[in-house]
């Protein structure tokens, strides 16, 4: 189908896991699963899929998955504005008073306990600290550095040895492909530079894994010896290793993963009063949502709150 052809993988992959849940609800309360859907059986879909998610944002993706399915089948859409579908969404919404639950954002700080606990005699420990440091000060999606198994390596969107290059200024990192570059028609630049005489030095953490274990330009950036061949590090493995550093800094594990270096990394850009426009650039964000990454710590925002009346008195006493 042409608008199916349009799509990422991931996209279509979503969709059907959409569609069948649509599925499951005409099979559990006995609907013809036949289209278009009516007002009433849409809002009782609704209402169904309230009960299994705890956010109003996922429903909303899988009703917009079954009107998509619609468009595909060239049958009515109309239902899918009706007031009544709109209101039973809002009361959805009031009822489940979400709340998003964002990982807690990565910080240097702990990035320096956790370097306590790094094997520098294990390969793999190594690599997760090259990951992590890379993950943090460049601020990249997880499906840009590891693939979540062995057996779902894509080298068109995970980095592999060739995308990393030295220059002058430290290490150029070159990603082919994310989430807002889904068809890989533009690359991304990202520089790293050096942070010297720390253990926090993502250019040498780097170059120490690349001294440690041999790779050619094709294979993937993040790879350990298993039984004398090489394998990718797994984003399974980056988890499990995290929460259990986690677990030994005193840290709830629970409350982080690997989401937390790309928003620690931009919250702490932030902090260091980098631009917005620039961290946008930096993450490769195309639009401002960037924003919703961003931790401001109370002290910032009394500071701001401060700055604020301080004009006020200014103001009064002109």
């Amino acid at each position: 189908m042409a608008v199916t052809g349009a799509m990422s993988e991931g996209t279509r992959r979503n969709l059907r896991t959409q569609w069948r849940r649509y599925g499951e609800f005409c099979h559990d309360y006995k609907l013809p699963k036949s289209l278009p859907v009516s007002v009433e059986v849409l809002c009782g879909y609704i209402v169904y899929l309230a009960q299994r998610f705890r956010s109003p944002g996922s429903i909303a993706n899988y009703v917009y998955g079954l009107k998509l399915l619609h468009v595909i089948r060239e049958v009515a859409v109309e239902q899918f504005g009706q007031v009544k579908v709109k209101w039973v969404m809002r009361g959805v919404a009031r009822c489940m008073r979400h709340r998003k639950h964002q990982a807690y954002p990565m910080t240097p700080e702990l990035l320096l306990k956790i370097s306590k606990y790094v094997d520098w005699q294990s390969e793999k420990d190594i690599v997760f600290w090259a990951l992590s440091l890379v993950a943090f000060f460049l601020m990249l999606r997880k499906s840009n550095l590891v693939p979540d198994s062995t057996k779902k390596v894509d080298k068109t969107k995970q980095l592999v040895r060739g995308d990393v290059t030295c220059e002058n200024y430290g290490l150029s990192v070159m990603c082919k492909w994310s989430k807002t570059n889904q068809e890989g028609d533009r690359a991304f630049e990202a520089p790293l530079v050096p942070l010297e005489g720390s253990v926090l030095c993502p250019v040498e953490a780097f170059r120490n894994m690349c001294r440690r274990i041999s790779a050619s330009e094709q294979d993937l950036a993040f790879v350990f010896h298993k039984k004398g061949k090489l394998v990718p590090f797994t984003y399974g493995m980056w988890h499990r290793k995290l929460r259990a550093c986690l677990e030994l800094v005193g840290e709830e594990p629970l409350r982080y993963s690997s989401h937390s270096f790309r928003r620690g990394g931009a919250t702490f850009a932030f902090k260091a009063q980098v631009p917005g426009e620039v961290i946008q650039l930096m993450g490769d964000w195309r639009s401002q949502c960037y924003r919703e990454y961003l931790h401001v710590p109370l002290q910032t925002r009394i500071r701001a709150a401060e700055a604020v009346m301080y004009e006020v008195r200014q103001g009064l006493h002109t």
